[in-house]
């Protein structure tokens, strides 16, 4: 399950004033705005705002292609590489906090092609068989809370889906996407159980090109 996601990577540093956000629902689609929902069939809420600091985020400096001895000089508390010879990965040793949730960092190298992407993993209330699982209703509200944190810097994700049992899903599965410059970003929540999952994030970069 997390191999279909081993992805990721992101981008560089908020600093917008807070503002309210309205989340709309229609069906399984869900976007973000700054004007309320239009629609009968569309319900509404205002989302929290999120006040974003100046500071440095995990994955500014990083770039398709880099060597594990590159990542070492711009991340110097990595672990030892794991994996094949040709497909390696380098785990951070401690975990990176964004928008106020913390996440374990794995970058994933693909032989002379170097870094190709990095995932963000939220540390769950558990851990079973090295899945970080958390209950749906903290995954559901920290994923809305990131995919409003990363569109005020890259604006309304390109897809969006949320299901849940209102929609007839057994569970919680959501995800919002940003095609940006270098890679696809996303904030996915796996399903693990009815009342459990996992929550990642991260970019898979493009092949051919540099942040």
């Amino acid at each position: 399950m997390r191999a279909a996601l081993a992805l990721c990577g992101l981008m560089a540093a908020l600093a917008s004033p807070a503002q309210s956000v309205y989340k709309c629902v229609k069906g399984g689609s869900i976007s973000y705005q700054s004007s309320p929902c239009e629609g009968a069939a569309v319900s509404a809420q205002v989302a929290t705002p999120i006040q974003t600091g100046a500071g440095g985020l995990p994955w500014e400096g990083l770039r398709q292609g880099m060597s594990p001895e590159d990542l070492k000089r711009l991340v110097p508390d990595l672990g030892a590489p794991t994996g094949e010879s040709r497909i390696q990965s380098l785990t951070r040793k401690r975990e990176a906090r964004v928008a106020g949730f913390d996440f374990a960092v794995q970058y994933a190298f693909d032989g002379d092609r170097g870094l190709k992407s990095v995932l963000f993993e939220r540390v769950g209330d558990g851990k079973v068989l090295d899945l970080q699982l958390s209950s749906n209703t903290g995954n559901l509200a920290a994923f809305e809370r990131l995919t409003q944190f990363l569109g005020r810097k890259y604006g309304q994700p390109s897809t969006s889906e949320l299901k849940t049992k209102e929609t007839g899903f057994p569970g919680l599965s959501a995800t919002s996407e940003w095609m940006v410059e270098g890679g696809k970003l996303f904030v996915a929540v796996i399903p693990v159980t009815a009342e459990t999952s996992m929550l990642n994030m991260g970019l898979i970069f493009r092949p051919g090109t540099k942040r």
